[in-house]
């Protein structure tokens, strides 16, 4: 590629490693080094640097965080889509071999040391260890990735400790170090070299371990760059005067060293220094942030934490009384709440937010007020007189809400928040809470399909005021077991109907709000999965390749909820066909439904859905049988899949003219399915068979335009099927996949669906 004039090339493939971050890659030779970048530039918006991800001599990949009119404008591309890019520039890491390089990453700095590892192994026989920090597992990145190289050992921290080592990345470093050189066999095999990519404090306290124990380090240094060839001095570092672009960004241990800047500050697009200080380190014009350790104890000095003998509202004695309630009388503990909850959830995709009342109401305001949030308020009792609304505040239903919640116990309050919510039409899949009592509120919570993000658990709350000497271990030891002792049980499922005094009809169930009521696994994650992608449409992928199934489950994955597969019409059908719609389903966010139409007796269909060259229960999410056989047919399948929690369609009703499950048929089936309710998840119908909203629809036979194909299969619109017909799912196959442009053709479709499902609430 000519490294200094833009050329438009195309995007090949999307990756979206996680809500915040996602991987472009192109197809085109870049014959980049690890370390380098590339100047990217969109029209009409500006140029920016990214640091390459990936390069194997025929594509290219860059991870691109989401910040700033560049990457949300890059965010909003499509494979297809064209951008400007030039390069590779800049110094790379070395590629010593037989060397032993320890890799220390923070964030999606793991992207370029990636590639630096993947290369080293390959083409230089170095051996590596490969240390990953974030602030918690949901931020991680490629640590898959990183697994797969070979003659590399992955190390996790995070600073919430919900994986790996509890601490920071660099702790993990100074490990390493000090046992290497204990092992002087080790020490004296191979030269180590440390290279670092993330952070930049992180990078400086990299750079200071690897002075005091006299190891040798690389180290990539990040700055505003605007020309990338050295000409503009946008990114000259004081005071050795080099700039970034050409002399960086990678720099050996003596160079660091001499860049006075390196660690303190750096310099905004406008020349203003920027001074850096760490997420626990207060800065003098804000000086109210504290890590979680100094959070906890500082709660325990305002009397928010109390040991002793407290009577509960339930009526038993406990030896410990959580309050945040006093949290509003201290601006600055409020203030640092807001803050570490914001920092935990900082990578979710949420539009608005909302606190259970009443605690959480200050915390939730203040992490809007802070971030510029939306926020939307529950009534604890809608009046009957004003506006009579559950849920105030300006919001549009489909929305997806985040709450926010200062403890959970059992997770009942959490509800009370989140099914008027539902009710209003948003969507909810995530709790941020403070405290997590570890009484069984949180798996409550998982149960009615959301995930809660706790700051800290009452076992770690303990450990952290036992280690400053706040309390004995005798105090640690009786409320431990006194958690042990007073689980709470599980709740009912079920949400509970909005407190009024006025009560009215309720309007349909989201697919969210259907969730909880379901008791099949596989039912929750199909309805979740619907809730969160906002689709309601099945691509029913009727090919006889691996290339072509492979294709569609590729290129359509983003938009569907499930992929619908004929698997023994595929003529060159083996296992690794298997493993890599897995692969897609997972990475896709979509569920694998084999259409096998079991219609046998219990005893051989069991056969046929564990057995055989297929073995379809390791990998298909649903499978779907004909009812002729009676309920044996049902017991054998469940047999199979109830250990595995996959589902089961019922054919109730088909779709081709002339077909013979109708009347009595159906009406058999319906019972079947209602003995079966733990297993049978839904339906093959061509409409909602039934008012029970733990059974999901599938309908066939859809069209954006109603008619027939000649050979008797009858089509209806998505309107007509979601909306008028009440279904829930629409399986749509050659209307797609062979149009001109399937991608394009499948967002209509789902367009049209989630339309018609909307216009139903």
């Amino acid at each position: 590629m000519n490294d200094e004039t833009p050329q438009y090339i195309r995007i090949a493939k999307i990756v979206e490693e996680n809500p915040s971050v996602k991987t472009f890659y192109f197809e085109s030779e870049l014959n980049s080094k690890p370390g380098q970048f590339v100047m990217l530039w969109v029209p009409e918006i500006d140029q920016k640097p990214f640091s390459i991800a990936y390069d194997n001599g025929k594509t290219f990949g860059l991870t691109v965080f989401k910040r700033g009119p560049l990457t949300e404008k890059l965010f909003e591309m499509n494979v297809g889509d064209r951008v400007g890019i030039s390069g590779p520039y800049g110094t790379w890491f070395s590629l010593k071999p037989h060397t032993h390089y320890i890799m220390v990453a923070g964030g999606y700095g793991a992207a370029p040391l990636g590639f630096l590892a993947e290369k080293l192994t390959k083409e230089y026989g170095v051996t590596v260890d490969f240390c990953i920090g974030s602030r918690n597992k949901d931020l991680l990145l490629f640590e898959e990735r990183i697994s797969k190289i070979p003659n590399t050992s992955l190390h996790i921290a995070t600073d919430d400790g919900s994986a790996g080592h509890h601490g920071y990345v660099t702790d993990i470093l100074t490990d390493i170090i000090n046992k290497r050189k204990e092992n002087k066999d080790l020490l004296e095999k191979r030269e180590v070299i440390v290279c670092t990519c993330g952070p930049e404090l992180m990078e400086k306290k990299v750079l200071d371990i690897c002075n005091e124990t006299d190891v040798n380090c690389e180290v990539s240094i990040e700055r505003y760059m605007k020309c990338g060839v050295g000409i503009c001095g946008q990114c000259v570092v004081d005071d050795i005067g080099i700039c970034m672009c050409t002399d960086g960004p990678v720099v050996p241990k003596y160079i660091a060293n001499q860049i006075k800047e390196f660690g303190n500050y750096h310099r905004e697009k406008s020349g203003a220094k920027t001074h850096l200080k760490s997420p626990s380190v207060a800065s003098e014009d804000n000086k109210t942030t504290m890590d979680t350790e100094q959070l906890i104890l500082k709660l325990h000095e305002i009397n928010a934490v109390k040991f002793g003998e407290f009577k509960l509202k339930t009526g038993s004695l406990s030896p410990i009384y959580i309050d945040l309630r006093v949290t509003v009388s201290y601006p600055d503990v409020l203030k640092s709440i807001a803050q570490i909850m914001w920092q935990k959830i900082s990578h979710l995709n949420f539009d608005i937010i909302a606190g259970v009342p009443y605690t959480a109401l200050p915390i939730a305001t203040a992490m809007s007020l802070e971030h510029n949030k939306p926020m939307v308020m529950r009534r604890k009792e809608v009046k009957d007189y004003g506006t009579r609304k559950a849920i105030e505040g300006a919001f549009t239903p489909g929305q997806t809400c985040l709450v926010v919640e200062d403890l959970i116990t059992s997770g009942s309050s959490v509800f009370e928040t989140i099914d008027p919510l539902k009710h209003e039409g948003l969507n909810v899949k995530d709790v941020v809470v403070l405290l997590d009592r570890e009484q069984g509120g949180r798996e409550n919570i998982s149960n009615r399909g959301c995930t809660a993000h706790p700051i800290f658990t009452m076992s770690e709350l303990l450990e952290v005021l036992q280690k400053h000497n706040r309390i004995s271990q005798e105090m640690y030891t009786e409320v431990k077991n006194y958690i042990t002792n007073t689980q709470v049980k599980p709740l009912d499922q079920t949400p509970q109907p909005m407190q009024t005094q006025n009560p009215t009809q309720p309007q349909g169930l989201t697919y969210g709000a259907r969730v909880g009521q379901c008791s099949n696994p596989t039912a929750k994650k199909l309805l979740s999965i619907m809730e969160e992608k906002k689709t309601n449409l099945a691509i029913a992928a009727d090919v006889t390749t691996k290339k072509e199934l492979l294709e569609i489950a590729d290129k359509l994955g983003s938009e569907i909820c499930v992929l619908k597969t004929h698997i023994d019409i595929v003529e060159d059908f083996d296992q690794s066909l298997v493993l890599e719609l897995m692969r897609l389903a997972q990475t896709r966010n979509f569920l694998l439904f084999e259409d096998r139409k079991f219609a046998d007796i219990g005893n051989t269909v069991k056969h046929q859905y564990e057995n055989g060259i297929y073995h379809i229960s390791d990998w298909a999410d649903i499978v779907n049988a004909h009812t002729v056989p009676g309920p044996g047919i049902i017991s054998g399948l469940k047999e199979v899949g109830m250990q595995k929690g996959r589902g089961l369609l019922l054919l109730a009703e088909m779709s081709p003219e002339g077909n013979l499950a109708t009347g009595d048929y159906t009406q058999k089936s319906l019972k079947m399915a209602e003995d079966n309710k733990d297993f049978v998840v839904g339906f093959i119908t061509m409409k909602k068979l039934l008012d029970d909203p733990t059974f999901i629809n599938m309908t066939p036979g859809v069209k954006l335009v109603s008619g027939g194909d000649g050979m008797g299969q009858q089509y209806n619109t998505p309107e007509k099927v979601i909306k008028d017909q009440e279904s829930d799912i629409i399986i749509v196959g050659r209307g797609i996949y062979q149009a001109a442009d399937p991608v394009a053709e499948a967002k209509k479709y789902r367009e049209a669906g989630w339309k018609a499902y909307m216009e139903r609430l």
